[in-house]
């Protein structure tokens, strides 16, 4: 228990230092017109990753992730992955 408590301590410090932003009504058209274009390439996507997707480019933000597979097709979009080697 003691590592678990260690580890939900750590996760909650964390969430502490993000912000939620608000859901922009733009973001919903994005959406379809992501989810439309996913058809049209024979890529459907998930919708909670489709949603993060067009919050994203709605908030012209990067959403950081380690699954790039997962959002390389996605016109417009900018990923910022935190694993990946630094580039220096």
């Amino acid at each position: 228990m003691v590592a678990e408590d260690k580890r939900r301590r750590s996760i909650d410090l964390i969430l502490r230092q993000l912000t939620a932003l608000p859901w922009p009504a733009a973001t919903a058209d994005i959406y379809s017109d992501i989810k439309s274009q996913n058809k049209h390439q024979g890529t459907p996507k998930g919708d909670l990753g489709t949603q993060i997707a067009a919050h994203a480019l709605a908030e012209t933000l990067p959403p950081v992730t380690h699954n790039t597979r997962y959002f390389e097709k996605i016109a417009g979009l900018q990923l910022a992955n935190r694993m990946a080697p630094s580039l220096q």
